[in-house]
């Protein structure tokens, strides 16, 4: 039971016990924001919102594609992880839930986000715009306005969640590059 003790072993107990699938990460090529450059831009008082969005988006990139066998099934996938996190704990949690880009909360935490920075960017009206049409693409997105034209919760394809993922993560790419 040590190896459950760390990500690693927990993630080799997931996939051998469990048939969890940890779909490989694609090389993203992240922008680093200059802070200089934004406070002087949207002032002092928008920077820590947009250092926690950069966190938030930051997270979710280094995030894993985690995929399951429930499926469109979330009431057991909410079973399951109730108690596999009573009886694996905390590492469990982190591994399966924090990091799992596939969880809706985590996709949902990117749509608000994206928003929050819209919030932090209002000096600048074309940079708002385009943050805010993100949001909106994201939203709809999982809504259905994709190209499976399935709302992301009803999608039972890992292949289809990882398509949203994907774009997910390029949009996260493309409103770091805005504010560079």
């Amino acid at each position: 039971m040590d190896r459950l003790l760390n990500q690693a072993g927990m993630k080799d107990f997931l996939k051998s016990e469990y048939k969890l699938v940890f779909f490989p990460k694609r090389q993203l090529k992240v922008p680093r924001l200059n802070y200089k450059f934004l406070t002087q831009k949207f002032g002092e008082s928008k920077i820590s919102k947009i250092k926690h969005v950069e966190n938030s988006f930051n997270e979710f990139l280094k995030g894993e594609p985690i995929g399951d066998n429930f499926g469109s099934d979330h009431s057991s996938r909410a079973k399951w992880r109730g108690q596999l996190a009573s009886q694996l704990g905390k590492v469990f949690l982190e591994v399966y839930a924090d990091q799992n880009q596939f969880a809706g909360r985590n996709l949902a935490s990117v749509i608000r986000n994206a928003m929050i920075l819209s919030m932090s960017t209002q000096n600048d009206g074309n940079i708002t715009k385009h943050l805010e049409e993100i949001g909106q693409e994201l939203t709809a997105i999982m809504q259905g306005k994709n190209i499976s034209g399935k709302k992301y919760n009803d999608m039972e394809s890992l292949e289809e969640k990882l398509e949203i993922v994907h774009l997910f993560e390029d949009r996260i790419i493309n409103m770091l590059n805005v504010l560079v």
